[in-house]
């Protein structure tokens, strides 16, 4: 709301910010399309343009987009499957890994256009933790350690997907402005981290 974009923006501007990291689900802005194109969610959209307006009046200017979430495929997947934060196999399901980046660099590329003020794009967040981010899709958050395992990635397969994913997030962000950067996901540490 406008009222919470302003009480942000004047907090961080009392406290001298300079910089901001705005974190908002990529799948409330955006959905896949039956062609897979990432479709803008306009109310969504004004909200987060109101923010992007509240902390530039307040001198904000260095802003970074992060997510904690992916656009899954159209047709792909089961919302009660958790999929806005599960990938495709990139090995036994190409097809829908590549649909899987394509979409959500799409997203990516639309985002740097709807709001030229954000210069800064951090694909996700978090990648290395355990049992609650970027598993392949299908797991099953009420199964027990052992039935998740054949749906975990590892540390070096997270690695991979990220590197991918800025890549394709890289190119399309940059095609709007190549000024625009790409940042690498954060890491967590302590107990959950791998």
């Amino acid at each position: 709301s406008t009222k919470t974009a302003t009480y942000i923006a004047d907090a961080s501007a009392t406290l001298g910010a300079t910089s901001y990291r705005l974190s908002t689900p990529i799948h409330q802005l955006f959905y896949a399309n039956s062609s897979n194109e990432a479709v803008l969610r306009t109310d969504n959209m004004n909200q987060l343009k109101e923010m992007v307006a509240a902390l530039k009046a307040k001198g904000i200017t260095e802003i970074l987009y992060v997510t904690d979430s992916f656009i899954t495929p159209y047709g792909y997947g089961d919302a009660g499957k958790y999929h806005n934060i599960t990938v495709p196999d990139p090995v036994d399901d190409v097809e829908n890994y590549i649909a899987w980046l394509t979409v959500n660099a799409d997203a990516f590329g639309k985002l740097a256009a709807e709001v030229p003020e954000i210069k800064f794009f951090e694909p996700f967040n978090e990648i290395n933790t355990t049992g609650t981010r970027m598993e392949r899709y299908g797991i099953d958050w009420n199964a027990t350690d052992d039935e998740k395992a054949a749906h975990k990635f590892t540390v070096e397969e997270k690695a991979v997907i990220m590197a991918d994913l800025c890549y394709y997030i890289s190119e399309a962000v940059k095609s709007v402005d190549p000024a625009n950067q790409v940042t690498s996901p954060s890491i967590v540490v302590g107990s959950n981290a791998v």
